[in-house]
């Protein structure tokens, strides 16, 4: 076990245009975005600029809100879980099903994702932490209610050093830590490259 001075948190997908996010940090671990929360209206800009806020309705049914996927994270355990609110809101995932229903004309396999559990090594844990605050900065996480908060010095303190490019999954000669990222360069100065 690491000794972490962040407790665990859990944070909430909610990208403002109801897009999927993609965790990098969890590339090759789970292989699932996190469904962002989905909201019915939207932000519409007009020709002259303007914002206006609209709600499509389709057969004169609106799409519900439904929560975004939910990560909780234990730095201290190197262990994540994402979970999915439909699972345990009853009352949503009926409201998901008739919109889906009444628009696509059917419901079936229409089910809540399973909940994928995951232990991480000590660098790709660091290397989610900024990533979840990162994401959190430019609007497509949330924190959840009563999670701690914590800093940027926070997770550079945890043990382990950043990954450089954690959503890799093809065979490269990059290095594996940002921290070896100057070295790499200047070899590659070196030799001509």
């Amino acid at each position: 076990m690491s000794i972490s001075l962040i407790a665990p948190f859990a944070v909430e997908a909610n990208h403002p245009r109801n897009s999927d996010l993609l965790i990098q940090s969890l590339t090759g671990i789970c292989e699932r975005r996190l469904r962002s929360r989905i909201s019915p209206a939207v932000k519409v800009i007009d020709r002259n600029g303007k914002q206006h806020i609209k709600t499509p309705v389709l057969h004169g049914i609106s799409l519900p809100e439904v929560d975004g996927h939910v990560l909780k994270v234990s730095p201290k355990d190197l262990t994540i879980e994402i979970v999915d609110p439909l699972a345990t809101n009853d009352q949503q995932m009926e409201e998901f099903r008739r919109y889906v229903k009444a628009t696509r004309g059917t419901e079936e396999n229409l089910r809540a994702c399973d909940t994928v559990e995951a232990r991480l090594d000590p660098h790709r844990m660091k290397t989610l932490c900024r990533e979840v605050l990162q994401y959190i900065a430019a609007g497509e996480m949330e924190w959840c209610d009563a999670t701690p908060r914590f800093s940027l010095s926070d997770v550079e303190s945890l043990e382990g050093r950043f990954l450089l490019n954690p959503g890799s999954q093809i065979p490269n000669n990059q290095p594996t830590f940002e921290d070896e990222m100057e070295a790499y360069k200047e070899k590659l100065l070196n030799s001509g490259g």
